[in-house]
């Protein structure tokens, strides 16, 4: 496939305009919020540490959102005993 081609087939794809639509809508909180605001938006949406996906096993752990990360904690260890 022709370099041509395959440029052109990236600029027309869906992902692209999805790509298009979420840099419009970051610069937009931006210009709102300021640059902090939408650096905290982005690590939270990422997730780095996992808390999130933490919560998403309750039955397993029992956890609730306002449990603390000590709380957390124990309750791994107390599943990997």
């Amino acid at each position: 496939m022709p370099l041509r081609e395959a440029v052109h087939n990236f600029f027309t794809s869906p992902a692209w305009k999805e790509t298009k639509e979420t840099l419009n809508q970051f610069y937009t909180y931006y210009s709102h919020h300021g640059w902090k605001a939408l650096w905290n938006e982005i690590v939270d949406a990422l997730d780095p540490q996992g808390e999130a996906n933490a919560y998403k096993v309750p039955s397993i752990l029992a956890l609730q959102q306002s449990q603390s990360f000590i709380r957390v904690t124990d309750a791994c260890s107390v599943q990997t005993r």
